[in-house]
């Protein structure tokens, strides 16, 4: 998804950018963010020129940001609560 990149620019920027990823959901998901929110988050300038990159950080939300959630829950650290 990009120009040929025949450096290591490629795989340092992707494992940048997915450190950024697992980082966030787990704080969204910690800070009991709904996923509205996770994807309303600002993606930092360094990720702004990424090659498709707002369609895969949404990707990414929208398949992954759930089980960081379930794995609160089963952790024990967040409980459901009904109001």
């Amino acid at each position: 998804h990009g120009s040929v990149d025949d450096g290591r620019k490629a795989i340092f920027d992707t494992r940048d950018y997915l450190s950024w990823l697992v980082a966030t959901l787990q704080q969204c998901a910690r800070e009991g963010a709904d996923m509205a929110e996770v994807l309303a988050e600002e993606r930092p300038a360094r990720f702004q020129t990424l090659s498709e990159g707002k369609n895969e950080f949404q990707r990414s939300v929208a398949h992954l940001f759930p089980h960081y959630e379930e794995a609160l829950f089963e952790s024990g650290a967040v409980t459901a609560t009904h109001d």
